[in-house]
């Protein structure tokens, strides 16, 4: 899927201007200062200017239908988001990430907070990616309707064997409808619909609890399908060990739609962890997890869950014309 020819005309008609003088084509670029680590906005936190070389820490190679991609504009052109240039905007989930990865035009960076995170268990240290995949739709059942649509996967290897990370960015966009909600909507308007279905499989083969359980029902939908995404993906590459990773982009958001966001990610993983974990908090994993399976992806014993965040420059990320 590449970028929609309307879109690909607004963006040669309205460049960005920065501070300091420069024209981006492209509108990619955004931020002049990040932060990042476990901290809050307002918190002490380690700073971070856009650009640093993290070259240490380069993925091999992120591409999207064997097309590579080498800057913020190259992932807009080749692996845009559903709706184009409606959901690629300064301070946003999908354009931020692609600005984390290639702070400067070249050879893609994991993101400091990313690297952090995953190297603060010894399961998942000293991760070496070989290669990456923004927008990926990974199908993860049989009962047809839409894949799971991974914003960025990464294959990686390290001394225990091959491993799978798959990425769900997010400033304070929700993940999606609650369960319970979705399966009566989708009812509604097709009774012969197969939602009920996959939502029993996933609540089954994941969760290890029946389609009528209460907390399931209020888990969102988006976060059962991108687990048994990442267990699908990480199962068809051989992949050892499966992380799904929630990375978060703080300074143009709503701090009541974040915490509203981390409360529906640790019910997921409260459910997981059989309530033995309450709570997850930027910069820290859970598991791993034990999950059954089914014909698509085999159980596994090695599923991680976990939180990164970066603290955006709020000023930095608008537009020239938003600023006061």
């Amino acid at each position: 899927m590449g970028l929609p020819q309307a879109d690909r005309r607004a963006l040669s008609e309205q460049p960005d201007q920065h501070p300091g003088g420069s024209d981006v084509a492209c509108g990619c670029h955004g931020p002049t200062l990040i932060c990042w680590g476990t901290a809050s906005p307002g918190d002490p936190v380690q700073v971070w200017p856009a650009g640093h070389a993290l070259g240490e820490w380069a993925v091999v190679r992120i591409h999207k239908s064997d097309v590579m991609i080498r800057s913020v504009c190259d992932w807009l052109e080749h692996a845009p988001p559903k709706r184009g240039l409606t959901h690629w905007v300064d301070g946003r989930s999908a354009k931020e990430l692609a600005k984390a990865w290639f702070p400067v035009e070249g050879d893609p960076q994991v993101p400091p907070e990313l690297k952090s995170l995953l190297d603060s268990r010894e399961d998942t240290r000293g991760i070496v990616f070989d290669e990456g995949e923004p927008e990926r739709a990974v199908v993860f059942d049989g009962c047809g309707g839409e894949p799971r649509n991974a914003d960025l996967v990464l294959w990686g290897r390290m001394p225990g064997g091959k491993v799978l990370v798959s990425i769900e960015a997010k400033a304070d966009e929700p993940f999606g409808d609650i369960a319970g909600e979705y399966v009566r909507q989708s009812i509604a308007r097709n009774p012969r619909t197969r939602i009920p279905e996959r939502f029993s499989l996933l609540c089954q083969r994941v969760l290890g609890v029946d389609a009528d359980n209460g907390e399931a029902l209020t888990l969102r939908y988006q976060l059962l399908t991108a687990v048994a995404g990442t267990l699908a993906d990480a199962a068809s590459r051989g992949a050892e060990t499966a992380v799904f990773v929630v990375h978060e982009f703080i300074g143009m958001t709503d701090d009541g739609k974040v915490d509203a966001n981390a409360a529906d990610l640790n019910r997921l993983v409260k459910l997981l962890s059989r309530g033995s974990i309450d709570a997850i908090s930027p910069g820290t994993m859970a598991g791993p997890f034990e999950v059954s399976g089914n014909e698509h992806f085999a159980g596994t014993e090695r599923l991680f869950i976990g939180k990164c965040r970066r603290i955006l420059d709020a000023a930095a990320c608008q537009s020239p014309d938003r600023r006061t």
